[in-house]
């Protein structure tokens, strides 16, 4: 399920630009609250189906 919304660099994507992707406070941000979903998760153990949903419902989700 995660693995299928995060973004991957093509092969020719510079360093560069996945280390500032890295710094970007909207990546952070994101990251942070993907975090915080990962903890939710794994302490309410919900069905996948309400996981996922979960995760789409969060700014930026798919």
């Amino acid at each position: 399920m995660i693995l299928n919304t995060l973004p991957e660099p093509n092969a020719d994507t510079p360093w560069e630009e996945i280390l500032n992707f890295g710094q970007d406070p909207a990546a952070r941000a994101a990251l942070a609250r993907l975090r915080k979903w990962t903890a939710t998760i794994a302490k309410d153990s919900p069905s996948p189906g309400v996981g996922e949903d979960e995760l789409t419902a969060l700014p930026g989700g798919h």
